[in-house]
């Protein structure tokens, strides 16, 4: 008896360490500098990271898309990894499609393509005033097309550009963002 009474304290004990040592490692913060994952991103989080820190949130951006699909960070995700493993963000957003281009320079800077499912609704007017974008173009729909309404964002570092359908609500359907070449900065004001 007393050596059952041993060997379950024991396995008690053991229990608690593991367990007390599983609850603080969730309760530990996250490195600093480290990439979000895709699943713990928002939609606002994709647009506004590279919108507000430049070549920078895109990279963490990227490097987060490239680790939901098990990629190294030097190896570009195309439409066919992505079309059939569509990516469910924080808030609900359903990424169809996602596409990372190494940029004309030919480094590391990435570019990337979202496609982005209609459902649930994705409120273009909303992001597009969260970053400040511009309302371009709108092409009126017909038997045979769906209508659709642009939005430009522009940086010293960044573009972005939304494209929304439309007639109806103003769901954006795919948001591409580039990293703006050295050549290509814009004139100071």
């Amino acid at each position: 008896m007393a050596t059952e009474l041993c060997i379950t304290s024991i396995r008690l004990t053991f229990g608690c360490l593991a367990f007390a040592t599983v609850i603080a490692g969730c309760a530990s913060a996250p490195s600093i500098g480290t990439a979000p994952s895709a699943s713990s991103l928002s939609i606002e989080q994709v647009v506004r990271l590279p919108a507000e820190n430049g070549h920078q949130g895109l990279d963490q951006v990227v490097r987060a898309l490239q680790a939901h699909y098990g990629q190294r960070s030097d190896v570009e995700l195309s439409p066919l990894t992505n079309t059939q493993t569509p990516i469910t963000l924080i808030d609900g957003t359903v990424i169809t499609q996602v596409v990372t281009n190494i940029n004309v320079s030919d480094d590391v800077a990435r570019d990337v393509f979202l496609g982005i499912a209609e459902r649930p609704c994705v409120d273009a007017h909303r992001i597009a005033a969260m970053i400040g974008a511009k309302k371009g173009y709108e092409v009126d729909g017909d038997d045979i097309t769906t209508g659709h309404s642009s939005y430009f964002f522009q940086s010293a570092q960044i573009d972005i550009e939304m494209d929304a359908q439309r007639p109806g609500p103003a769901c954006a359907r795919s948001i591409a963002i580039y990293k703006r070449l050295p050549q290509q900065a814009l004139p100071r004001r």
